[in-house]
């Protein structure tokens, strides 16, 4: 039955973006409202993250966040039928030609973001507007057909997907060309395996794994901001913030990427994943 699901994905992916727009509208109506989808792990999470907001501070940026959540899930089914017109109108790299002319330069690079603004457009602006390869690092779903479909789908303008497992296998060919690496860092990794820092107020785990393939393979790194600049809308905001990893001590990679993704967030906390159990681990003792 999923092959179902994928065709009327991609159906429903022809609807004119403003249709699609209204279809989130319900789908507000329905899954903050009638559903309450994970309220109790988003207030949860928004009240440790900021304990010096009020009560209706904490309530508008749930809100907020449910009706953005609701149009990250429309601007994502539309993507087989994104033209790349669209896209970059709609999705913009700010200082666009020095980063042009950076990447040009014969060094490959790690683009770090977190679960910020439409990360999902973000791969497909980078991939679309650079003339080398782009490569991401995912998750392979279990069912095969949906598995394919979001390759597809991600790799529509030339993103060459990576599960995982197998990212070391591709460093050396990475490493030896002018490419990018683009890598989703906010996720939950193992207590025993994480690094631990304050994150939002609270002890954070995090994967190990932009610093050491930075440092074992020299690769520079390069946060992006994702700001939303209004339904739809968007301008990432590259910035180079690691240019030598050799010199940089244990863990020092990673609190300066994690920091900056704390500071954005707070910037605009209502387009990050507040309904993902980010904080279901504990720091070991």
């Amino acid at each position: 039955m999923n092959w179902l699901l994928v065709l009327f994905l991609k159906l429903l992916s022809k609807l004119p973006l403003k249709f699609l727009y209204a279809i989130s509208t319900f789908l507000f109506i329905v899954v903050y409202q009638l559903i309450g989808y994970r309220k109790k792990v988003v207030f949860k999470n928004l009240k440790n993250s900021f304990p010096e907001k009020t009560e209706e501070e904490i309530n508008n940026i749930a809100r907020e966040f449910y009706k953005y959540l609701c149009d990250l899930i429309v601007e994502t089914i539309k993507i087989p039928s994104l033209s790349i017109e669209e896209l970059h109108k709609r999705c913009v790299i700010h200082d666009f030609e020095k980063y042009k002319n950076l990447f040009i330069g014969g060094t490959s690079y790690i683009i770090v973001l977190g679960h910020q603004g439409n990360y999902e457009w973000a791969n497909l602006s980078f991939a679309s507007r650079f003339n080398f390869n782009f490569y991401g690092i995912f998750h392979p779903l279990k069912n095969k057909q949906l598995n394919q479909y979001f390759i597809d789908t991600r790799g529509k303008f030339g993103t060459q997907l990576i599960a995982m497992k197998e990212t070391y296998a591709y460093l050396t060919k990475i490493s030896s060309e002018t490419a990018i690496l683009g890598m989703i860092a906010d996720q939950s990794p193992r207590p025993n395996n994480a690094y631990w820092t304050t994150f939002l107020n609270q002890d954070t785990g995090f994967f190990w794994g932009v610093e050491r393939l930075s440092k074992e393979y020299n690769l520079p790194v390069i946060f992006a901001d994702i700001k939303r600049l209004k339904r739809g809308y968007y301008e990432i905001f590259p910035e180079l913030i690691i240019e030598n990893p050799s010199i940089y001590k244990e863990g020092e990679i990673t609190e300066l990427h994690v920091k900056k993704l704390e500071e954005k967030i707070k910037e605009n906390p209502e387009t990050w994943f507040w309904s993902h159990r980010r904080w279901k681990h504990k720091k070991p003792n």
